[in-house]
């Protein structure tokens, strides 16, 4: 249970590196949280007066999201990598659903253009950054971010 602990604590400061393993219990332990919000989310959207228990989904959000940034940014530490590539992998893919949702959508033209733009320019960015975190193996040795996290199994 301490490396829960560690998980969890390490993924908040961002320091470290953190294995494949570790990072997909990161991303099952950021859903098993998620399913704790769920009910917050009911009553608030059931009751939306409740301030304090829209205060409470916002900071839970805010934690949550904190929590999933260090995972990524722990999991780019174990390929080498800094956590600033993540503008790089997933920047262009923000970039572009903010211009979609300005586009006026209601002709065609401007529709195959913005998918067009989407796969060629956005999607190698995103897959890149997708295989890069999720499937390639960390740094065997250690790296400028900690030493390898497999080497004490």
């Amino acid at each position: 249970m301490n490396w829960l602990k560690d998980m969890v604590s390490g993924n908040l400061k961002f320091s470290g590196r953190l294995s494949r393993r570790r990072f997909y219990l990161s991303l099952a332990a950021f859903y098993g949280f998620g399913l704790l919000l769920t009910p917050l989310q009911l009553i608030g959207a059931v009751a939306p007066n409740l301030t304090a228990v829209n205060i409470a989904v916002l900071i839970f959000g805010v934690v949550m999201g904190w929590y999933l940034l260090g995972s990524f940014v722990r999991r780019l530490h174990d390929r080498g990598r800094s956590g600033w590539w993540l503008v790089c992998f997933f920047g262009p893919h923000i970039l572009a659903v903010s211009a979609l949702s300005r586009l006026p959508l209601d002709r065609p033209a401007v529709v195959i253009l913005a998918i067009v733009g989407a796969v060629f320019l956005v999607a190698p960015f995103f897959v890149w950054g997708l295989i890069e975190i999720l499937f390639l193996r960390g740094n065997p040795e250690a790296n400028r971010f900690g030493p390898n996290p497999l080497a004490d199994i």
